[in-house]
């Protein structure tokens, strides 16, 4: 006897919600009338369940939110198993796919539906562009460019500014050069930090809409679409303000 196997990762921001997973049960019905739902949670623990029902029965709270949920359908011949998981180790989100059977045609059949499902699953392009953004990368980058924009825009020359900084280094402007890189790493951090909490809020990179999710989703949608339409609206208002008030 042949066996087959195939696994399968997907790295991108997703929603998992009721009618997902209702999908994903009637297709592992046709696996086996044994499933099982696992799920990871916030604060370290983690439960089984061994229907869908009982799983969206789950309250889904913010102190015990839901990290991972892991569904299983086994028989003697072919198995799956799929996994969302909100990707610690990667940083990012990531869906998981195995497949096992001792029909090659069963790997072709259940991984195109399996694939249908997640993309089913997937966030807009903007939407993972802005929850997947390296904040770290673009405050320090920023904050970098306005130093050399400094620099450029001081009347000494680069090597008369590199001087006076290696001397200040060994003189008594040292403390007052240490202080200032520390405000620096300080603004940095703290920006970083704003913006990362605004990123979580308005585009989390994974969510799972069962129980108290469904609200937290709808909160973030709402919020999400009142910066849009404030980001559009605010610079139009002002143009239109300057406008009357320079005419």
């Amino acid at each position: 006897m042949v066996d087959y196997s195939l696994h399968k990762h997907f790295y991108q921001s997703y929603i998992v919600d009721e009618d997902l997973l209702r999908h994903i049960d009637h297709l592992l019905c046709d696996v086996s009338p044994k499933r099982r739902w696992d799920i990871s949670l916030s604060d370290n623990g983690s439960i089984s369940f061994s229907s869908l029902e009982e799983l969206l029965k789950f309250p889904n709270v913010s102190e015990r939110s839901i990290t991972n949920i892991e569904i299983r359908a086994y028989s003697l011949d072919k198995s799956i198993t799929i996994s969302f998981d909100k990707g610690f180790m990667t940083d990012l989100p990531v869906t998981k796919i195995y497949l096992h059977s001792n029909d090659e045609r069963d790997i072709d059949y259940y991984l195109k539906r399996c694939t249908q499902l997640i993309n089913d699953s997937r966030r807009g392009k903007v939407y993972s562009f802005f929850a997947q953004l390296n904040l770290f990368g673009l405050v320090s980058t920023g904050l970098f460019v306005l130093s050399w924009y400094g620099m450029i825009s001081s009347p000494m020359s680069p090597g008369e500014q590199f001087r006076t900084f290696i001397n200040g280094i060994f003189s008594e402007k040292a403390v007052f050069i240490v202080a200032i890189l520390v405000v620096y790493v300080f603004v940095l951090l703290v920006i970083t930090r704003i913006l990362d909490t605004i990123q979580r809020i308005l585009f989390p990179s994974c969510t799972f809409a069962i129980g108290a999710g469904v609200k937290r989703e709808r909160i973030s949608d709402n919020l999400r679409n009142t910066v849009l339409v404030g980001g559009i609206a605010l610079p139009f208002i002002w143009f239109v303000i300057t406008s009357l008030l320079t005419g």
